[in-house]
């Protein structure tokens, strides 16, 4: 008797339960990031904030500048999370609606191309403090982009050294 007892127990705890809610079917954000150049953005972390929960989401781009993510319907706001990388072409908020795919291209500013990086890398270790000089604001022209990130536009072929600020 005590057995049956506990399967009645059972059988109305579970009747009790309500039921589960399907959750809905996730969307899928891909696409690519590049450099301005157009060359890809290897291992660049991307930030996907929802703007409906505030829920974060990241994602990585492979060594092509590719990514994918599968997130849940909504409007997402797409950021590099290195504050140094800004958007400069492509969208900043995308919709993505259940069971839908969609895909973003993204060039980002302050991405290093890499061909760029090893010269520059090679004329590092052979810079002296002789041969570097400081930075002048008549060499460069920036802007301020709207996350509030300095955006280099254009500085002057030389060698400089890296101070810190007084």
């Amino acid at each position: 008797m005590r057995g049956g007892k506990a399967f009645v127990v059972a059988l109305v705890t579970l009747l009790a339960a309500p039921p589960a809610i399907p959750a809905a079917p996730l969307a899928t954000l891909s696409g690519t990031v590049t450099s301005v150049s157009g060359r890809p953005a290897a291992q660049v972390d991307l930030e996907l904030v929802s703007l409906d929960t505030g829920r974060v989401a990241r994602v990585q781009t492979d060594a092509t500048g590719a990514f994918k993510a599968g997130l849940e319907p909504g409007l997402y706001s797409v950021t590099p999370a290195r504050r140094a990388y800004v958007v400069v072409r492509g969208p900043r908020v995308v919709s993505l609606a259940a069971g839908t795919a969609v895909s973003a291209e993204l060039a980002l500013s302050g991405v290093q191309d890499p061909a760029v990086q090893e010269s520059q890398d090679r004329s590092a270790a052979g810079m002296t403090p002789s041969s570097a000089r400081s930075l002048s604001a008549a060499d460069i022209a920036a802007i301020t982009a709207f996350s509030g990130a300095l955006v280099f536009a254009t500085v002057k072929a030389a060698t400089y050294k890296n101070s810190p600020s007084r």
